[in-house]
């Protein structure tokens, strides 16, 4: 649950010729060289009490009532040799798209731990070589169902250059790439004082092929008040009774109240009608199970594709069609001069050369 990331936030307008993706390209591999360098930016945040119950794990781990104010704190560091300015801010935790734990940006509005968590101090400046404890209270609304919650408190570095590298043409097209980079520890808050609730249930399956790869989505609820990682298999049964497939599933942390859609590789099983058995361990006496019927079809025939100038038509609907529009941007028009100029230049060149050629290489007469 503690750990740094950096995400690339990109953007483009209008058309990028050559030249300047080459020029992003060069100063994007010089930037992230300079972030290995000893000199770049280094920082961290943790419990400042680590080593209690509530910090056993490396992150918090905290109980409280409904109405009731927590108080804690947390070290944020700077092992570096350059100064660091830090804004400290709270998030929710959310799932992945197929499980496992993963936390909002800034940008995104908390409703959850993110919003109970007030910072004493959210902008921190560093030297190298130092830290500085922060304090911070949770207070727990009257209306907050009991059992687990998770989110996180994130210690984001702030750069004065806004921490982008942006590069524009004469026609005004620019592209821009934009680094967040921070380090979270995460804060679990149980609230009250009743039994943990294990519940999942497996709400459907579908059958999806993507690229001419097969598998089968698995919907999944968490439908308790804690989180469960669910371990099993999923099998198909052919209309002879034999089990053609036999997938094992294991999934990281579903949070309580959440929804998630797991994929389940079937690789290329021949055409018919099979029996699909769920069955989820997730720490309850009873798993999870779910029955049902899926249909493979045969693939259809393959077919010629009818080509119209230059527009590819494709007779099935699964196929993904990408369609190349003519650019009206200026410089796209102002590139295709230059190149019809270029090839005239070439073509000319050649031709005056063999006609020079030509003339050098003439016979004289004898005389």
């Amino acid at each position: 649950f503690n750990y740094m990331n950096t995400r690339l936030v990109t953007g483009s307008k209008l058309t990028v010729i050559l030249a300047l993706l080459l020029t992003i390209i060069f100063s994007t591999t010089a930037a992230h060289a300079a972030d290995n360098s000893t000199d770049a930016p280094k920082f961290g945040i943790k419990p400042a009490t680590p080593g209690t119950p509530a910090t056993s794990k490396g992150y918090f781990i905290l109980k409280g009532q409904p109405g009731e104010a927590i108080s804690d704190a947390v070290i944020v560091s700077n092992p570096g040799t350059v100064p660091v300015k830090l804004v400290l801010y709270a998030v929710d935790a959310t799932n992945g798209d197929t499980g496992g734990i993963s936390y909002y940006s800034q940008a995104s509005k908390p409703t959850d731990v993110g919003a109970w968590v007030a910072i004493s101090n959210t902008a921190v400046e560093l030297p190298a070589k130092t830290q500085l404890t922060v304090p911070f209270t949770i207070n727990v609304p009257k209306e907050a169902g009991n059992g687990q919650h998770l989110g996180g408190i994130a210690a984001q570095l702030v750069n004065d250059s806004n921490s982008g590298t942006t590069a524009t043409n004469q026609n005004q097209a620019s592209m821009s790439v934009k680094t967040v980079t921070r380090a979270l520890t995460a804060v679990q808050v149980n609230v009250g004082d009743a039994a943990p609730i294990l519940s999942l249930a497996i709400t459907g399956a579908k059958l999806n092929e993507t690229n001419g790869q097969k598998n089968l989505s698995i919907d999944l609820k968490n439908n308790g008040n804690t989180m469960v990682q669910p371990k099993g298999e999923v099998t198909f049964t052919d209309a002879t009774g034999k089990v053609t497939l036999n997938a094992p599933v294991a999934l990281n942390n579903i949070l309580p109240g959440n929804n998630i859609t797991y994929p389940v590789e079937i690789g290329n099983l021949t055409a018919g009608t099979y029996k699909v058995h769920a069955s989820l361990d997730f720490g309850n006496s009873n798993p999870a199970v779910y029955d049902s019927t899926i249909e493979i079809k045969a693939p259809a025939a393959s077919q010629a594709l009818p080509v119209i100038g230059k527009v590819v038509a494709s007779p099935t609907p699964a196929t993904v069609a990408t369609t190349v529009a003519a650019s009206t941007d200026n410089s796209s028009m102002l590139l295709g001069i230059l190149i019809g100029f270029g090839a005239m230049l070439v073509i000319g060149g050649l031709g005056l050369g063999g006609f020079m050629l030509m003339k050098r290489g003439k016979a004289k007469p004898l005389g």
